[in-house]
């Protein structure tokens, strides 16, 4: 039978091999999607945070919420638990055949606005069977505001359906 003899001098460079494996630096994540909604939110207006099938230019959307005229959403994005953010992502369009709220159809324009930290950041004016897109920079920003409102009051706005508001 033979005899396995274990050197010392060998133990200190397996031992390193295998401490250093487990200190390593896991290699940079992606980083994850957060919906606006899950942060802190005031709501002023009608808001429907039900998840809905929609078309808009004749294509299909889940939306994450929806809203019309006069519909204020404000969120703290800033706080400890939420504080990493450096992007907001909107998407929103108006849906196909979406009547006002007076019943009527047509090109009523709606005006879609985002602040940031209570300024003015980013004004949109969609119809019906439009979509489009926000994306704004978030550095040293504390709050996101979404304000919805007709440009033209006396015909009325469509409801607008979000099919993205996250942060990154």
């Amino acid at each position: 039978m033979k005899t396995v003899v274990f050197s010392p001098y060998l133990s200190i460079p397996l031992f390193l091999f295998y401490s250093l494996g487990y200190f390593a630096v896991e290699p940079a994540q992606a980083q994850r999607k957060v919906p606006l909604l899950s942060t802190i939110c005031v709501k002023k207006g009608t808001f429907y945070e039900d998840t809905k099938q929609v078309s808009i230019g004749r294509e299909f959307y889940d939306s994450v919420f929806r809203t019309n005229e006069g519909s204020l959403l404000t969120c703290k994005i800033k706080s400890d638990k939420f504080s990493k953010f450096k992007t907001l992502n909107i998407k929103f369009g108006i849906a196909d055949g979406e009547t006002t709220i007076t019943g009527s159809y047509g090109p009523s324009p709606t005006k879609v606005n985002v602040y940031l930290d209570g300024k003015e950041a980013a004004t949109r004016s969609i119809t019906e069977g439009q979509i489009d897109n926000i994306s704004l920079e978030l550095k040293n920003t504390r709050s996101v505001a979404i304000e919805v409102s007709c440009v033209y009051q006396s015909e009325g706005c469509k409801l607008v359906s979000f099919i993205e508001a996250s942060l990154l």
